[in-house]
């Protein structure tokens, strides 16, 4: 006697149809350049500045994006109008000790640091590339002041603690908010395109302003746009994630 065995409709088994393979994790590091244009209080001290910006980043399978960024103010776009108040002749010359107009340059320096996270979004994919588009907000610390530069020994009224009450040196909390275009090729250059908005309180270092004559200023808020590039270097790379997908039978 043959005994035949058949499936019942209790009767389960399950088959692979294919892996389903997650983006990588990266952590990258970016270098690049900012282009910024102010409003506002520090719109009145310093009309625009460039940055150079470094970035740390941690992005998650093209979901989003966690990092840190340090950018530093370079710029000389400085508003010297009534910088030297009580100090100038007739026609606004600042003399140096030998009764020579003297020769000052004005730079604004500083920085901004602050952690920030990103929505990620793909726009396309295309063999090794991949355009994605990143939102989000940041919040952090901002620090900057006019350096001048001119012949030491020869303008003793910007000298030693005298140049203290014309630096505007200032502080305070920043927030940011970012969003950008990021092109990345496995085997070539890759780069990020965006804009960032940032709105940071200010707070006068100095007790006394001598521009202006008068013990230090209230808090202010001091607005920025600010166009940025930047190219990217993978600096470690996370293995594919493969998860097999079933169906029942």
């Amino acid at each position: 006697m043959n005994i035949v065995s058949a499936k019942t409709d209790t009767d389960t088994s399950k088959s692979v149809i294919s892996p389903k393979i997650k983006d990588k994790r990266w952590l990258f590091l970016q270098a690049g350049f900012n282009i910024n244009q102010n409003s506002g209080k520090w719109a009145e001290r310093y009309a625009s500045h460039t940055s150079v910006p470094i970035r740390l980043e941690y992005q998650h399978r093209n979901k989003f994006v966690a990092g840190i960024e340090h950018d530093i103010y370079l710029g000389s776009n400085v508003n010297s109008t009534n910088l030297y108040t009580g100090m100038t002749t007739e026609d606004g010359s600042l003399l140096d000790i030998t009764g020579y107009p003297a020769i000052i340059r004005t730079y604004m320096r500083g920085f901004h640091t602050n952690i920030y996270g990103l929505k990620t979004i793909v726009l396309k994919r295309k063999n090794q590339t991949t355009w994605t588009l990143h939102a989000g907000a940041g919040l952090g610390y901002h620090y900057h002041y006019t350096k001048f530069v001119f012949d030491l020994d020869k303008l003793p009224q910007l000298e030693e603690e005298n140049l203290g009450g014309y630096d505007r040196r200032s502080d305070g909390f920043q927030v940011s908010e970012k969003i950008r275009i990021q092109y990345f090729n496995y085997s070539s250059v890759s780069f990020v395109l965006g804009l960032d908005l940032t709105q940071g309180q200010n707070n006068l270092l100095r007790a006394y302003d001598f521009s202006t004559q008068t013990p230090r200023n209230n808090r202010s808020v001091d607005y920025g746009f600010g166009v940025n590039f930047g190219i990217i270097i993978p600096i470690k790379i996370g293995d594919n994630q493969i998860e097999p997908e079933y169906f029942t039978e």
